[in-house]
Formats: structure tokens, C-alpha cells, sequence
């Protein structure tokens, strides 16, 4: 019994100095060489404290395992969602710039448009007034008047040329007041058709702003939906993959044990046969 204590003693001290996994598989290695031999040499008692101290080791193994197991999986879990968040900011971080780059060369291209509007405006205006005529064209009857003019003058009927002319005026004053009416009416026409045109083109760059606002939307919400899907896919097939390894783990420790249980039995066997051997020997002797 002192021996059988001083040895677990000893082994709960090695057991605590041992910190690895694989330094606790060779203690194992090395318990069962020695159980092994204490077996076959009929040590039965000193097999039996062997095999339990293999016991107690692999089931330390088996949570270490376990432990070790679950802080990796852990570790591949956090590692992934870190991936995802930093892929996420950067994805957002990188619209964000889309957006703005796109928000501001529509805002020079509007600015570049309506200047250009506003110098073709300038340059129109400046042009009609300098080809619609100022003073109007004369009507027929004006005309007949000055030939009639002419040829009083050149027969030196002074009286009736000078009624003459003050009918030209008379007709040339109504005249010149509504010419200039409708010159300027004219010139307004043309004018407004280049305001109606210059809205519509700019009401057609604002369209396709928008338009092209709409499509980086749509390209944004298609890569941030292919970002969650490949993350959701990673994340279920790291799962998938993380329960077959735990799964793997307790089918080895189950297995173990099975092994364990079946040399128990043998070793037993063996204890048993030979009390009998020795009780039926002794009862010869007696």
C-alpha cells in the first residue's frame, strides 16, 4: 500500500509538471510498456495502478485535446469574422470614394456644360444683334413715294417734293417703331429656343447623373450581397468542418476506451486464472 501510494503521489507531480500533449502521450507510452511487462510477470497489483494511471493520463489527454480543439476552432472562427468586418469597412470605405468621386465629376461636368451653354448663349445673342437688320425693309408704297421723290427734285417742284418727303417720314417713323418692336421680338424667339434647349440638355446630364447613380447602387448592393454570401459560406463550411474534427476527436477517445476496457477484461482474466491455479495447487500441497 505505500508503494501503490508513494507511486501515485509521484505520477499527480510529473502529471502536473507536464504541461503538453505530447509529453503526457509519452508518459502513457511509457506506463503501458511498464503495465505490459507487469502483466507478464504476474504483478497484477502494481498492472492495476499502471492501468489506472493510463486512464486518468488519456482522459487529462482527452481534455487538453479538447480544450486545444476548441481554442483553435475558436481562433479559425475569430480569424474569419475579423476578415469579414475588416473586408466589410473596407468595402464601405471604398464606395464611399466611389460615390464621392462620382458625385463630384458630375458636379464639374454640370459646371463645364452650363458654361459652355452660357457662352454659346452670349456668342447667339451678340450675333443677332448684329444680323437682324436695324432698319427695316420698306414697302412698296414707300418705295413708289421715293421714286416719285426723286423726280420731283429733278424737275425742281420743290413744293410738291417737300409733301412728298414728309409722307416718307410719316411712313418711315410708324415703321421704325414697330420694326424695332418685332426685331426685338425676333431676337427674343430665337433666344428662348436656345434657353429651352440648353434646360433640356441640362435636364438630360441630370438624368443620366441619376441613372448612373442608380447603376452604383445596384453594383454596391450586388458586392456587399457576394461579401455576406462568401462570408455565410466560409462561416458554414468552417462549422461543418470544425464539427467533423470534434467529432473525430470523441470517436478516438471512445475507441480508447473500448481498447481500454477490453485489456481490463484480459488483464482480470489472467488474475483470476491464476488464483485458481495457485488455490488448486495449495490444495494438493495440503
Amino acid at each position: 500500500m505505500e508503494r501503490r501510494r508513494s507511486v501515485d503521489i509521484s505520477d499527480k507531480d510529473l502529471e502536473k509538471a507536464i504541461s503538453t500533449i505530447e509529453e503526457l502521450n509519452e508518459m502513457i507510452d511509457h506506463l503501458e510498456q511498464q503495465r505490459v511487462e507487469q502483466e507478464e510477470n504476474g504483478d497484477y497489483l502494481e498492472a492495476d495502478i499502471s492501468y489506472h494511471r493510463i486512464l486518468q493520463l488519456r482522459k487529462t489527454v482527452a481534455e487538453k485535446q479538447r480544450s486545444a480543439l476548441k481554442s483553435r476552432q475558436n481562433t479559425e472562427m475569430i480569424e474569419v469574422e475579423t476578415n469579414y468586418s475588416k473586408e466589410y469597412s473596407d468595402l464601405v470605405q471604398a464606395w464611399q470614394n466611389a460615390f464621392s468621386d462620382y458625385k463630384q465629376a458630375c458636379k464639374e461636368t454640370e459646371a463645364s456644360l452650363i458654361a459652355k451653354q452660357e457662352t454659346e448663349f452670349e456668342e447667339e445673342k451678340k450675333r443677332l444683334e448684329n444680323t437682324v437688320p436695324m432698319i427695316p425693309k420698306h414697302s412698296p408704297e414707300y418705295l413708289n413715294l421715293s421714286k416719285i421723290l426723286q423726280t420731283l427734285v429733278r424737275n425742281k417742284n420743290y413744293q410738291e417734293a417737300h409733301r412728298i418727303r414728309n409722307q416718307l417720314n410719316n411712313l418711315d417713323c410708324g415703321k421704325s417703331d414697330e420694326w424695332q418692336e418685332e426685331r426685338s421680338r425676333k431676337i427674343e424667339l430665337k433666344l428662348d429656343c436656345i434657353r429651352r434647349r440648353h434646360e433640356k440638355e441640362l435636364e438630360n446630364a441630370k438624368q443620366k447623373v441619376r441613372l448612373g447613380f442608380e447603376e452604383l447602387k445596384k453594383k454596391q448592393a450586388a458586392e456587399f450581397a457576394e461579401l455576406t454570401k462568401r462570408y455565410q459560406n466560409l462561416k458554414k463550411s468552417l462549422t461543418n468542418q470544425q464539427k467533423l474534427q470534434a467529432n473525430k476527436l470523441n470517436d478516438t477517445t471512445k475507441r480508447r476506451g473500448t481498447m481500454d476496457v477490453q485489456n481490463l477484461a484480459r488483464m482480470l482474466s489472467k488474475s483470476n486464472l491464476t488464483s485458481r491455479i495457485i488455490s488448486r495447487e495449495g490444495s494438493k500441497l495440503i
